[in-house]
């Protein structure tokens, strides 16, 4: 039987040969699980179709560390961003953000907020996008858009927000990140 990970990078690559994109590399952040803090996030499967940019990576949190399970999805999306002021206001992370991949009838609750992600600055918003819950990242740095999408069935709370924020600000997680770029 075939290892997982053999036909998750399988399938990462046929996505990223079919989108022009990168294929998939392998940076250190562990292959089962990764610590920020106290939380633990353990390595998933890319959940998404392929579309326009190379698949990323993903990421769960179960409920008992993060007030709910969520399932976290990351990638680099190059030259998307605006080169100037980044990811600076809620149109620019509706624009470069992923949450259009869990569902086109997506809406946002309540306006987003600076946050920093992979310590560049960025945006942190809220959605309801069909029957999930998503909390969408979006941080620029040479016009490049790192983009994070986060899924739950519940609400996502505060300490969910706390627990992605301090995981994409570890240092390993930006390591992996500045190998993106």
């Amino acid at each position: 039987m075939l290892d997982t990970r053999v036909l998750v990078i399988f399938a990462a690559a046929v996505c990223g040969i079919a989108s022009g994109g990168l294929v998939v590399k392998h940076f250190g952040l562990g292959t089962d699980t990764n610590t920020a803090g106290n939380v633990k996030w353990r390595d998933t499967p890319w959940a998404f179709a392929c579309d326009d940019w190379p698949v990323g990576r993903g990421f769960e949190c179960e409920a008992a560390e993060c007030g709910t399970k969520i399932s976290v999805y990351v990638r680099m999306k190059k030259g998307v961003s605006k080169c100037d002021s980044g990811v600076a206001d809620d149109d620019e992370l509706d624009r470069v953000g992923d949450v259009h991949l869990v569902s086109r009838d997506f809406k946002a609750i309540g306006a987003g907020e600076f946050r920093s992600i992979a310590n560049t600055p960025g945006r942190i918003r809220l959605y309801r996008a069909g029957d999930a819950y998503v909390m969408s990242l979006a941080s620029s740095k040479n016009c490049d858009a790192f983009v994070t999408t986060a899924l739950a069935k519940e609400p996502l709370t505060a300490k969910a927000a706390e627990a992605l924020t301090q995981f994409t600000n570890e240092a390993e997680f930006v390591k992996w990140v500045e190998g993106l770029r």
